[in-house]
């Protein structure tokens, strides 16, 4: 048996092969196959053995201090990833299934899903799993299954770029999914225990509402221009944002800027983001985000990557001849009782622990947040719902132990949303708009042609004072 010795490029070097040789430091790294064989490829530093095993619907990678390497009691990088991540780190098939990285998965571009939890198969079993040879960290002579491998692993594992793939096949797709090992073990999950949850209540003055609802929500439109003038009109108009989180108004110039007269009437400000003052939702080529496609968007609330979230969003309709592109909403509040309602554990779950939201997009825009899905203040009243499944990203900070359950209430409570008799559906039509409360009711929109006709709305979010409104 032959040991094959690999210098690797570190993070910073340049070119492919040949950058190598200049890289001036080495990775070691061991690894055995199915036949048994051996190659080195690593450090002179620390090194821990990685292991992959296999357990049908749990992928579990076992990490051991290699016996030949340095003494590791004394080399503080490797306790504190031995104090991080414990002997081993486990993936569920379907949390694995989820955060594919892959370009049918997620859309290479930005990071933003393509695909809803619907779209996911009901079980998901692990069929195969080993490192991947098609990383530059193998030799060309490496076996087709590698289970077992001697790898540095520092503190900051971005410094590490050269860490091999994990190949995952997956039933019952049978693909095959690679994940970095580094991000693996960057979003492994099982290390925070939860809490008792409290009792659960609406804020004073809120009314639910579902599909049954629809006269009453759409009996909230006003004209812009009595609503500048102020009175009883105005104070019941903005009394319903408070109370239903949806109005509509109507008479709004059908051009880019006329949705700032509507902020005016709150007494608001617009937030203005790196898309600028506006947002506009229409077709475009290259899209950086999905809103600019003519792709049906699933109930979701805006921007959950910023911390704040927008609170107040209003679309107006500039033009909408095409064939479909319906909006659609959703009021949280009822759906995220209705879960607690149906799945007490559930609820708890998805209101305990943070759910991480990610936004990439063109000039080195990167957008994070970490907030639970359904945030409940410490007496126990609603706060805010956050979901927007094409901006979530993997989930880190739910135990081991009730991922299965998190994922369940998770689904339950995307169906539940996509529900419709939870569900109020109606089309703009040019001059009119529709506002509403970003942390409770979610927007949709059905999948449209631009081949029949154009569909163009602006969007902008902005905040004004809740309190008073909550008093009228």
């Amino acid at each position: 048996m032959e040991d094959i010795a690999l210098t690797l490029p570190t993070k910073g070097s340049r070119g492919g092969a040949g950058a190598a040789g200049r890289a001036n430091v080495r990775k070691v790294l061991c690894a055995e196959g199915v036949g048994g064989s051996r190659l080195f490829c690593g450090t002179m530093t620390s090194l821990y053995q990685i292991k992959i095993e296999n357990q049908g619907s749990v992928l579990r990678l076992v990490l051991l201090p290699h016996p030949r390497g340095p003494n590791l009691s004394t080399t503080s990088t490797c306790e504190e990833v031995s104090a991080s991540l414990g002997s081993s780190v486990r993936f569920h098939a379907f949390w694995l299934r989820d955060n594919a990285l892959d370009a049918l998965t997620r859309d290479p571009r930005n990071g933003q899903r393509l695909i809803t939890l619907a779209d996911l198969p009901e079980e998901v079993k692990i069929l195969n799993a080993h490192f991947s040879i098609s990383n530059s960290s193998f030799p060309p002579n490496a076996e087709s299954e590698i289970h077992s491998a001697y790898l540095e692993l520092p503190r900051d594992r971005s410094l590490c770029p050269d860490l091999p793939k994990v190949a995952v096949t997956l039933s019952p797709e049978n693909r095959t999914f690679e994940f970095p090992l580094a991000w693996l073990l960057e979003n492994a999950y099982g290390r925070v225990r939860p809490e008792s949850c409290p009792s659960v209540r609406t804020p004073k003055g809120v009314t639910l509402w579902d599909s049954n609802q629809i006269e009453t929500l759409m009996a909230t439109t006003r004209d812009l221009e009595t609503l500048k003038q102020g009175g009883e009109d105005l104070r019941v108009w903005l009394e319903s944002v408070w109370r239903f989180g949806f109005v509509k108004v109507s008479g709004v110039p059908a051009e880019s800027g006329g949705l700032f007269s509507i902020v005016d009437a709150f007494g608001g400000f617009v937030r203005e983001t790196n898309y600028g003052r506006l947002f506009e939702v229409r077709t475009e080529l290259n899209p950086t985000n999905l809103a600019y496609t003519g792709l049906g968007l699933q109930a979701h609330t805006d921007n959950p990557y910023r911390d704040p979230a927008p609170t107040l969003q209003i679309l107006s309709c500039i033009e909408n001849s095409c064939d479909g592109g319906e909006s659609l909403v959703v009021d949280g509040f009822a759906a995220a009782l209705r879960l607690r309602e149906e799945d007490p554990h559930g609820f708890h779950l998805l209101s305990t622990y943070p759910m991480r939201f990610e936004f990439k997009g063109a000039k080195g825009v990167h957008l994070y947040a970490r907030r639970p899905m359904i945030e409940v203040s410490a007496d126990g009243e609603l706060v805010a719902i956050r979901f927007n499944s094409r901006s979530a990203a993997s989930v880190r900070d739910v135990p081991f132990e009730e991922i299965e359950k998190w994922y369940a209430a998770y689904k339950r409570l995307s169906a539940i949303f996509d529900d419709p008799r939870m569900t109020i559906r109606f089309k703009l039509a040019p001059g009119e708009a529709f506002i509403v409360d970003n942390t409770r009711v979610l927007h949709a929109w059905t999948r449209f042609s631009g081949v029949s006709g154009k569909r163009w709305l602006i969007r902008t979010g902005f905040s004004q004072c809740t309190r008073p409104l909550k008093a009228m």
